[in-house]
């Protein structure tokens, strides 16, 4: 009997334990309660250090930057002042600069800083031949002189950035048989008898700080552009253009060894085609040598004293006298 009751109470406290275990796994499948209420903030941590970066402009010498650059340093700011202070840097560098550009003042230019305008300052006389696009001795219809031999003489004056050049150029009587012909003289002189002169005079002025050197000219009615630079210390380049960067009409090469000589080749061009050449010997010499053998050359080649520099390049009358032209005393000592 006991043991029957025994058995009952064991089997009702299983039936009691299934049906608890019921209940709370019924109770885990029920709705999430409200959030409870925030807690209160905590205390701030401490502020953290700020990072500083500073640059330093280094003046052209420097040991580091010999063309001068920045020095970049950073780190922590140690004792929050807002300035880097030395014992606070702990990363350097520096960023060097270029060579600086020179600084180029036309007003204050010396041409005279360069070793071939040095070279050509002065006065010189030449022997010249030009040719014609043939390659024989170039004539033309309306200055009917010898153009195989002839002589130039040239003052080149330097001033500052400006190239100012005033020639003068003899050419020998005409040969007896080219006479006879309507215009076989210009001016008042005589076929075979008299030769004859012309002026030429050209201005340029240094457009950068390299001794480039530029300018109008005026053929006639027209003006063309003319250009100059100089290659090296021996070599200088003159060019003619219809206009700024356009056709080329001349390019001129002249070569200075440094001991008074100049030696000048040039060629012409028509439509991209050639025209004439020309090759010029020069020596430079004195002031007054310089006159003195002109004077000899105008009496060689008998030149009246009317025609001293009495036509222009364009075989015109020039309205001007020796002195006017050369902007000096042109007497012979």
């Amino acid at each position: 009997m006991k043991g029957e009751i025994l058995e009952t109470m064991f089997q009702r406290s299983v039936q009691i334990l299934a049906f608890t275990s019921v209940i709370l796994l019924s109770a885990c499948d029920g709705d999430t309660g409200n959030r409870g209420a925030t807690g209160e903030a905590g205390a701030a941590g401490a502020a953290g250090l700020d990072s500083l970066v500073a640059q330093t402009l280094l003046e052209v010498g420097d040991a580091q930057c010999p063309d001068g650059g920045t020095l970049i340093e950073s780190g922590q700011d140690s004792n929050s002042d807002g300035i880097l202070s030395a014992d606070e840097v702990t990363e350097s560098s520096t960023v060097c600069g270029p060579a600086p550009e020179p600084v180029c003042d036309l007003a204050t230019f010396e041409l005279l800083d360069f070793e071939p305008w040095r070279r050509e300052q002065g006065y010189w006389i030449g022997e010249y031949t030009f040719l014609g696009a043939d390659g024989d001795p170039y004539t033309s219809a309306s200055w009917p002189y010898p153009y195989d031999h002839y002589q130039g003489f040239l003052r080149i004056d330097l001033d500052g950035g400006s190239l100012s050049q005033r020639n003068v150029f003899i050419y020998p009587p005409q040969e007896p048989d080219q006479c006879g012909v309507e215009g076989d003289v210009v001016g008042i002189g005589t076929c075979s008898v008299n030769g004859n002169e012309k002026i030429f005079s050209a201005d340029q002025t240094a457009t950068d700080c390299s001794g480039s050197l530029s300018g109008p000219y005026s053929i006639g009615p027209f003006v063309v552009d003319t250009s100059t630079r100089i290659i090296g210390e021996d070599t200088v380049l003159y060019q003619v253009r219809l206009f700024e960067d356009g056709p080329l009409i001349q390019n001129q090469l002249t070569s200075l060894p440094g001991n008074d000589t100049r030696i000048r080749t040039a060629q012409g061009l028509n439509s991209g085609n050639a025209s004439y050449a020309s090759f010029y010997r020069e020596r430079r010499v004195l002031r007054d040598e310089f006159y003195a053998e002109l004077a000899a050359s105008r009496q060689a080649n008998n030149i009246l004293e009317v025609d001293q520099c009495g036509f222009d390049q364009g075989s015109q009358p020039s309205g001007i006298t020796c002195d006017e032209h050369f902007g000096e005393d042109t007497s012979s000592p």
